[in-house]
């Protein structure tokens, strides 16, 4: 059942919401009779549930029993069709720590006898299998520590990974031995979450993380929760439906407390003939004697009271965060579902609106509650049910719709479609065929003609009172009804329903007569889950890092709709700078040593403030002069500093990334034009192929920059670096040797992990004698030219052809500050150029700055450059990278001094790599606890890398403020982290 690739999931009924249903509403919707599994002999066997597509497929008993060598899981288990599975017995054994010994296996697939026995003797894997009358052996090399996992059918392999999640810190990646392919592949624990499941009989503490597993052909996102004991309780792989539970909280009755306060208060509401279950959510504390209230509809899909969808409670968090506004806020469980009784097979939009009006009247009675201060908040299809109470009931004083539909149920549910279809790489023909099957379904169910011709899974979904009640649903109708203050909410990611049905719905607002006006809200980068977001589309929910939906964190941010009249300027930059202080990262602080980051000289941000004042286009010499004049003469300074040939031309762009890219576009114009072809009026087509070499350690913006000029990563030939990182000319001699044709070679200079320098003469050398064309990539490395007692790092790198730089790192010029010189400005100049008619050339100036860069329009980055440089003037330079290394080897022989500490590089520039080395136990953890604890404290910041399959600090010492203090203070705080993580008394 975990297959290898995940497959693409997306329901036309509920679009997000169906990416990941909450457990209770799969559990309701299976009324099927789950097969049982056999009896299992051992001590403590737990039943668990296995729900597949939202249905109870099967189940599994599993023991974990401590014995006299360590631990054994057992079970047996049953799955019904498709997977039609029997596990007579499944054991799979563990040493005291975790490590495997052996794992059993005795059932059948789809009536087929099927064994598996495996024995682990340190990194072998030993293995026979059997299939119907067929045996194979197979032998394979594992991980010492590998977890071992059936990954078709039963689950009982996962407590080991509950096991040994319960102490794991996150970002620990457990290797697995996939029993079946007899495949290795890795699972990556995310940060543990307490959670809390109310069952019938108790409360259950329970932990949460996610679990990534890397598997052949990509990876799959699971979440995996364990009990106190480190027992596990519930297995999920929402993006393949699949859900594991064990007994007491699969129940219908049980759920998860997916978000509370202190003091929340367990309702129960009257409806008609039955009972909701519901939490009310109070301020913290309040004089007022009566407060208004909210009540809060959810969408279709799931029906837990918090929304929960992919790992986002919309509803609870919407509700806490009103809560801490002043509203007294309920949400319930609906009908049928999660702990609230009645009954969901019938229900529509209409009975789901009753409830809602239940809701409020049961709000309205209390004596903590203004009766004429009452809202209903609706999110998604929510709204809609929103709008049916509102239409119907006097007690609702205002109406908020969240990411609500403006269109009919059917239009909706098309446009998911159509978005989802746009994202598939199929034929129009294929795609209009889809849409069409789509309608026949719509007017099928709108009708209740042809119900009987449609296949039987889909007439499953779509032959039920809530989804025919959504689709006729018209907003449109309703909002006639409703006279009432509206406010829409829309996230402007939101690919369920899109932001244009927020502006349909205020369309359909101000057609109402005599009603108070709709105020629409649309929010920047957040999604239809409210929480913010790269693309807004359901296949990156998995991925979200910040699942925060908070409706007031969302609105503080935004600070209310746009003013509808001008503001003072001041109040606008003064409100900007008090909303974004909590959002901003300190970089250009002394103490901020990651990602080779500089700080930003007042002279050159004094110069980038007076230059957006100026708000020059950079473009053309005959739009700025004096932006022209000002890089031109910056352009000169820099070439004489870093020891470049006095003809190189130069460029100035975003950053280390742009000036590769620009870099390595004149290598190609260059040889190609050699070999007798114009790439730029006849493309990469017909071109001849382009060989491109490159150091094991090449820095990614390289590889980005080349796949931006048509050249894949899988085409780039890596020759072998050292134990620092620098390219061994040996075997770039080697490789050259072996190929022919046009070749760039790229050369590094500074390692972003160590500082290392390629060895450049040598490397020059071999590009000479086969003509190739010689790039270094020198974002920060390359200012060690200013130096007299660091030149020696880049002798000869002056004999290349071409160099990528940025000014934002030791120049401390602030961000985007890159540079590119080329020693061939013909080349550089024809891979830039572009010619129209509007574009002006000055006649008197023969260098127009867009010529040497990829963007026409920019803003003049040159003045900062000019007066970093003026500024500091030569000897500045020279100090300011001088004293940086300094401050990095003080770094390095402070951390050298602590046992547990190993630094790993020569410091031979600003670069150092420590880890964590405890006496006993994991040095890849213990660096990971320290760099977390270290981050905590907030002395300094300094980030994470791997290092030849090592976890280290990296530390990166680029800032101008930086002083001997400072690195004492940030190394007595790395070594209290390292002290802690290993147990030494701090």
């Amino acid at each position: 059942m975990l297959c290898w690739s995940m497959p693409s999931f997306h329901s036309i009924r509920a679009g997000a919401a169906a990416a990941a249903l909450a457990l209770s509403a799969a559990h309701a919707a299976s009324a099927q009779i789950v097969p049982a599994p056999p009896p299992l002999p051992e001590a403590n066997g737990t039943t668990f549930t296995i729900f597949y597509n939202g249905r109870a497929l099967g189940s599994e008993q599993i023991a974990v029993n401590r014995v006299a060598d360590g631990w054994v899981i057992s079970s047996s288990g049953r799955l019904a069709a498709p997977i039609d599975a029997l596990a007579r017995r499944l054991q799979i054994r563990y040493t005291a720590d975790w490590h495997p010994i052996s794992f059993d296996f005795d059932g059948t697939l789809r009536g087929q006898l099927q064994t598996m026995h495996t024995t682990v003797e340190g990194t072998t894997a030993k293995s026979d299998l059997t299939i119907g009358t067929e045996t194979t052996q197979r032998t394979n090399t594992i991980d010492p520590a590998s977890l071992l996992i059936l990954t078709n059918s039963f689950f009982a392999g996962y407590e080991a990974v509950a096991a040994r999640a319960r102490t794991a810190p996150a970002g620990t990646d457990i290797p697995i031995f996939a029993e079946g392919p007899m495949t290795m592949f890795r699972g990556r624990i995310g940060a543990a979450a307490d959670e809390q499941i109310q069952t019938v009989a108790r409360r259950v503490a329970a932990h949460r993380a996610t679990l990534t597993l890397t598997v052949p052909g990509g990876s799959v996102d699971a979440v995996i929760w364990w009990d106190d004991a480190g027992r596990l309780v519930r297995f999920s792989v929402p993006g393949q439906q699949i859900e594991v539970a064990r007994e007491d909280i699969a129940a219908v009755s049980s759920r998860t407390v997916r978000i509370s306060r202190a003091n929340d208060e367990a309702v129960t509401i009257p409806s008609n003939g039955f009972t909701l279950a519901g939490t009310l959510s109070r301020p913290a504390s309040s004089t007022v004697p009566r407060l208004p209230a909210v009540v809060l509809a959810g969408g279709s899909g799931g029906g837990d009271r918090d929304g929960f969808v992919a790992g986002v409670p919309i509803l609870g968090q919407i509700a806490g965060a009103l809560a801490d506004a002043g509203f007294i806020v309920i949400r319930y469980d609906k009908r049928g579902m999660g702990q609230s009784g009645g009954r969901a097979e019938a229900a529509t939009l209409a009975d789901y609106a009753d409830d809602l009006r239940a809701a409020v009247k049961f709000l309205e009675a209390r004596k903590d509650v203004d009766p004429k201060r009452l809202a209903v908040v609706g999110h998604g299809e929510g709204g809609i049910v929103a709008l049916i109470a509102a239409s119907k009931e006097k007690r609702i004083d205002a109406v908020a719709l969240v990411a609500t539909p403006g269109v009919t149920g059917a239009d909706l549910m098309l446009a998911q479609q159509r978005h989802l279809l746009d994202r598939m790489k199929i034929t129009p023909e294929e795609r209009q065929a889809k849409i069409d099957a789509q309608k026949k379904i719509h007017d099928a169910v709108l009708s209740g003609k042809g119900l009987d011709a449609l296949p039987a899974d889909v007439r499953r979904t779509v032959d039920n009172a809530e989804f025919q009640s959504l689709l006729a649903s018209d907003p449109a109708k309703l909002m006639k009804a409703v006279s009432l203050p509206l406010l829409i909410l829309q996230g402007e990611l939101d690919t369920q329903v899109e932001p244009k049905n927020a502006d349909l719905l205020a369309e359909m607002a101000a057609r109402r007569k005599k009603a108070p006006p709709a105020e629409v809200v649309k929010v920047p980068g957040v999604n239809h889950l409210l929480a913010t977001a790269a693309t807004g589309e359901v296949d990156e929910y998995a991925a979200l890092k910040d699942k925060t939906a908070t409706l007031g964190d969302i609105r503080a941010a935004l600070g209310g709709p746009l003013p509808p009249h001008p503001l003072d300027a001041s109040e606008v930059v003064a409100d900007l700078a008090a909303a974004a202080e909590p959002g901003l990262v300190t970089t250009s602080g002394p103490r901020y040593f990651g990602f080779v980051t500089g700080g930003a000289l007042p002279a050159a941000v004094a110069a980038e403030w007076v230059a957006a004042a100026w708000d020059q286009n950079a473009g053309l010499f005959v739009m700025s002069p004096t932006a022209a004049v000002a890089e031109e003469i910056a352009g000169q300074w820099l070439i004489d500093l870093l020891r470049l040939p006095r003809h190189a031309s130069v460029g100035f762009v975003t950053g280390a990334h742009m000036a590769n890219f620009t870099a390595l576009a004149a290598a190609r114009h260059e040889l190609l034009r050699r070999a007798g072809y114009d790439v730029e009026a006849d493309g990469l087509q017909a071109a001849p192929r382009l060989n491109v070499v490159v150091g094991a350690e090449v820095h990614v913006s390289v590889i980005g920059a080349l796949r931006l000029l048509g050249i894949g990563s899988s085409q780039v030939v890596r020759v072998e670096a050292d134990g620092q990182g620098r390219m061994r000319p040996e075997a770039l001699a080697d490789t050259l040797d072996r190929l022919s044709g046009p070749t760039i070679v790229c050369a590094q200079a500074g390692n972003v992990n160590t500082g290392a320098f390629d060895p450049f003469d040598e490397v020059a050398d071999a590009a000479r004698r086969h003509g190739a064309w010689l790039h270094v990539d020198g974002a920060f490395g390359l200012w060690a030219a200013c130096s007299e007692s660091l030149r020696h790092l880049v002798g000869g790198v002056e004999r290349a052809d071409s160099w990528a730089t940025d000014a934002h790192k030791w120049l401390n010029a602030p961000y985007d500050s890159g540079l590119v010189f080329t020693s061939h400005p013909e080349a550089h100049r024809a891979a830039m150029s572009v010619e129209a008619a509007y574009l002006v050339r000055s006649a008197d100036e023969p260098r127009e700055p867009m010529d040497w860069v990829p963007e026409s329009s920019r803003r003049a980055r040159g003045f900062a450059v000019y007066a970093a440089l003026r500024a500091l003037g030569r000897s500045g330079v020279e100090d300011l990278v001088d004293r940086c290394c300094r401050l990095a080897a003080r770094f390095a022989e402070l951390l050298r001094q602590e046992p547990s500490m190993q630094v790993l590089n020569d410091v031979v520039l600003n670069q150092v790599l420590v880890r964590v080395v405890p006496a006993t136990g994991d040095p890849d953890a213990a660096t990971r606890d320290a760099l977390r604890l270290v981050q905590e404290e907030r002395v300094c910041w300094l980030g994470g890398t791997r290092w030849h399959g090592m976890e280290a600090m990296r530390i990166s010492v680029s800032n101008w403020s930086t002083t001997e203090e400072d690195v004492d203070r940030s190394a007595d705080s790395i070594v209290r982290a390292a002290r802690q993580v290993v147990g030494v008394r701090v």
